[in-house]
């Protein structure tokens, strides 16, 4: 996606080196006492990610959301599934104002020194105090599912907008193909709680981004798997399976660069199967041909080329050995070896795959 190029640019433009002091849009707006504790409070934070990648989040989250999400902070991994969102961009805090007994800091992170501005995402945070008069973060989700309607289908809880009709024949669905891969994979169920809108905007709000670069013009099914045990995503309802494969298959193989393409290949990307989206990456590729396959990261807003081609992989793994092929492939720590394997060719060279189906 061209959305990906532009993420890649910020890392490599800023390259953690926006962490630190954020600026203040009106700095006569932060002067009271009180908002200058939660402005030492947010920019300690920020800070935090200036040496590590990630901070001691029990510093700065409740107990509890540090026992039930292993990151309770869902916008630093909102953008970028590896490279923290608050290192990508220069933050500038718009306002922090007391409400509803806490307080709400709205932040743009971004470039403003280009002739034009350059904006990455702008955040919601939330900061109360607790009983022990210590600041912590309010997780997103009390404040912004705090309407949302929950229904537990067998091993899933969907938790979704109340102005939503809940749709059990695709829970049904879902629950199916969950049971399918349980079985092939040979592994026990366990409980997921499975966040879902109607649209990436909406979902992106939900988490904690007010805007985000990735939100799209055209509504696409999008979404993440937090964890094993949690995930978002919008535009397919209640049978999201692709990011379900994500949070049963993930921590079987934390160091596989085809994670991806194994939950293309059960799941399919954005709402079509694999099958759909080989046909027009193999079309396209035929109209453009010697492109460098290892760089092509955009085609157009329906089909990630990187993503299909890993699925493409799996597919062909497992066509030829089944369940044993994909687990063996899945062993490989980077795509070098995997083609030289697999295909006796160069990452330069992808295209020769759909040659030796």
């Amino acid at each position: 996606m061209k959305i990906l190029v532009t993420i890649l640019s910020a890392i490599a433009l800023y390259n953690g080196t926006c962490v630190g002091q954020a600026a203040l849009n009106f700095p006569q707006d932060f002067e009271s006492g009180d908002i200058q504790v939660v402005l030492k409070f947010f920019n300690s934070y920020l800070n935090e990610f200036k040496d590590t990648a990630q901070p001691d989040y029990k510093r700065y989250f409740t107990k509890q959301d540090c026992e039930k999400y292993k990151v309770p902070d869902f916008i630093v991994f909102g953008i970028n599934a590896t490279y923290p969102t608050y290192k990508m961009g220069k933050p500038t805090i718009l306002y922090i104002r007391p409400e509803n007994n806490m307080y709400h800091i709205k932040t743009f992170f971004g470039n403003p020194a280009t002739n034009n501005i350059s904006v990455l995402c702008v955040t919601d945070h939330y900061v109360k105090y607790q009983n022990d008069s210590s600041l912590r973060f309010v997780n997103s989700l009390d404040v912004n599912a705090a309407t949302f309607k929950t229904q537990t289908v067998s091993n899933i809880t969907y938790h979704y907008p109340a102005a939503h009709s809940f749709n059990i024949g695709r829970a049904d669905d879902l629950i199916t193909s969950v049971r399918k891969l349980e079985a092939q994979w040979k592994l026990p169920p366990h409980h997921i709680d499975y966040y879902f809108t109607d649209t990436d905007e909406e979902l992106k709000k939900l988490r904690g981004f007010d805007y985000c670069l990735d939100i799209s013009n055209k509504n696409k099914p999008m979404g993440i798997a937090a964890s094993d045990s949690l995930i978002f995503c919008s535009g397919l309802g209640e049978d999201y399976f692709h990011e379900v494969v994500h949070a049963y298959l993930n921590s079987l193989f934390p160091n596989s660069p085809l994670k991806e393409g194994l939950a293309v290949l059960y799941g399919g990307s954005m709402g079509h199967d694999l099958y759909w989206h080989y046909v027009r990456l193999r079309t396209y590729l035929a109209q453009h041909p010697g492109i460098s396959t290892d760089t092509l990261s955009y085609i157009d807003d329906e089909t990630n080329p990187q993503s299909i081609l890993k699925g493409i992989i799996c597919a062909n793994a497992f066509k030829k050995e089944g369940i044993a092929g994909l687990k063996k492939l899945m062993g490989y720590t980077n795509m070098e070896d995997i083609l030289k394997s697999g295909y006796k060719t160069e990452p330069a060279d992808w295209a020769r795959i759909f040659q030796m189906e």
